[in-house]
């Protein structure tokens, strides 16, 4: 498929048009703006939109988590839609703006701040950042191969005639133009973390956010944190407002993102590396003490318990699979959580 198989010949004849004027006059910032909105309209004026009789869960967009077009789709006028656009988009744009010089009813503080900040677009492992000059670090990093973003934004560059740095995406893809493997992804999910402990100063904090459960991100990320020495400090749940198709269709994934704080360890202690099985065997033995105190526990609270321990003992995973554990170990309620299996129960008890 090519992108232009994700429009109608009307819908792609009048974004074209639309897009030759924008360019033929508009200079600048307004140039910035009405791109802006262009790109905001396109995926509303593709194939990818479900007719409305479908819409449920799913609703958000059809390109959520890659392309899909359906056996019938909407075709919205690309007129109206990017009139819409453009309105909110200005909206927002004044919003921001007064955000930073504060007027009517945006006035949220009389605070006047001379703080001012940098933007910089550089590789995540090769920082242009002086060491040990950064005081909080906030990130949210990739996720494998659940979200390809450079490969899912061909939509949008494609007509802004733009091409990412495809070889340093830090990603999983089973593309077979792209060497983009598992190990290929927690070397450079290391690197980076790697980058951030170079720039960030002795015992100051980074803040991360991930939803994995299991598999190569949560093993990639968890792992980089500790070989890299960042100690656990806290941790909590962000439920979003609306959940990714994933997590609405599959009942034992956990809901929502857990955010971790860890703070640089200027000293590195000892790690602990087991073999696969004996870290799974000791997964699943606290599970099954956890059942036995506890009876029934979600799916969020045995990740975010085994998350703590991982990081608090220092827990270099291998290839196991948390989520495989509680599915060939333990029974998943109606309730949505999990319990012992019933010779267990009476195992334990007798």
């Amino acid at each position: 498929m090519n992108v232009s198989d994700l429009f109608t010949k009307r819908t792609l004849a009048c974004h074209a048009r639309l897009l030759v004027l924008i360019e033929k006059y508009s200079t600048g910032n307004e140039l910035g703006l009405f791109k802006l909105a262009f790109t905001a309209n396109l995926a509303n004026c593709s194939k990818l939109l479900p007719p409305i009789t479908s819409r449920g869960p799913m609703a958000p967009g059809a390109w959520m988590t890659g392309f899909y077009i359906g056996e019938t789709y909407l075709e919205n006028n690309v007129l109206h839609y990017f009139e819409n656009r453009l309105k909110k988009t200005i909206k927002g744009e004044k919003d921001y703006l007064n955000q930073i010089n504060p007027v009517g009813e945006l006035n949220f503080s009389n605070i006047k701040y001379s703080n001012t900040y940098k933007t910089l677009q550089n590789d995540a492992k090769s920082l242009d950042i002086e060491s040990e000059s950064i005081d909080y670090i906030f990130t949210d990093p990739p996720y494998g191969d659940a979200v390809p973003y450079f490969e899912q934004s061909i939509i949008w560059n494609s007509w802004l005639k733009l091409k990412p740095d495809y070889e340093n995406e830090i990603v999983i893809s089973d593309s077979k133009e792209r060497d983009k493997n598992v190990d290929n992804f927690e070397e450079e999910i290391n690197m980076a973390f790697s980058e951030i402990r170079r720039v960030l100063k002795p015992n100051k904090y980074l803040s991360l956010t991930y939803h994995s459960l299991s598999g190569a991100e949560w093993k990639a990320i968890t792992n980089a944190c500790i070989k890299n020495g960042f100690e656990l400090i806290e941790y909590k749940w962000l439920v979003q407002k609306s959940f990714t198709p994933r997590q609405i269709n599959r009942f034992k994934t956990i809901k929502g993102d857990v955010l971790v704080t860890l703070q640089k360890n200027t000293n590195y202690m000892p790690l602990i590396v087991k073999s696969d099985d004996e870290v799974a065997n000791m997964f699943k033995r606290q599970i099954e003490q956890w059942l036995l105190n506890e009876k029934r526990i979600d799916t969020n609270e045995i990740f975010l318990r085994i998350m703590k321990k991982v990081f608090s003992d220092k827990i270099i995973i291998g290839n196991v699979d948390l989520l495989k554990i509680l599915t060939e170990n333990f029974v998943f309620s109606e309730q949505k959580q999990w319990r012992l299996k019933n010779d267990q129960i009476e195992l334990q008890t007798a």
